[in-house]
């Protein structure tokens, strides 16, 4: 029987949460609530939460205060090639760096608020789902 999987490693597979245009900055802070939940919930303390340089002034401000408040480290996916962490959290249309940063565990935020991070959006979105769904 032919295994789809993309990768040959066991362990969980990613955690994406699609919210496409992202109209209101509520949405963003309960679903990253809700990850905070979860992941208190399994114990896991060492995260770090990465955001794409094309999300809002807005966004990246309530993003950094929540990361902030959890004891979670928080910087750009730009500035975070080449080091990794237990657990990512990744927000913002999409990009392949921040994929590879988790050990053990990805959260992905996806969404987009302007034109060139819908495009960014459009680029990558089939590809997160297709990984979340294949492995």
């Amino acid at each position: 029987v032919p295994d789809d999987s993309a990768t040959d490693l066991d362990g969980q597979l990613p955690i994406l949460a699609d919210i496409g245009q992202l109209a209101d900055i509520s949405v963003l802070k309960h679903l990253l609530e809700k990850l905070e939940k979860k992941l208190s919930y399994e114990d896991r303390d060492r995260v770090t939460v990465l955001f794409d340089r094309f999300i809002s002034p807005s966004a990246k401000s309530m993003v950094t205060n929540f990361g902030k408040s959890n004891d979670w480290a928080v910087c750009s996916s730009g500035d975070f090639t080449g080091w990794e962490d237990e657990t990512i959290i990744f927000v913002g249309p999409g990009g392949l760096e921040p994929l590879s940063r988790a050990r053990l565990m990805l959260c992905i935020v996806l969404f987009w608020e302007n034109p060139k991070a819908k495009t960014k959006y459009e680029r990558y979105h089939q590809g997160f789902l297709q990984a979340v769904e294949n492995g």
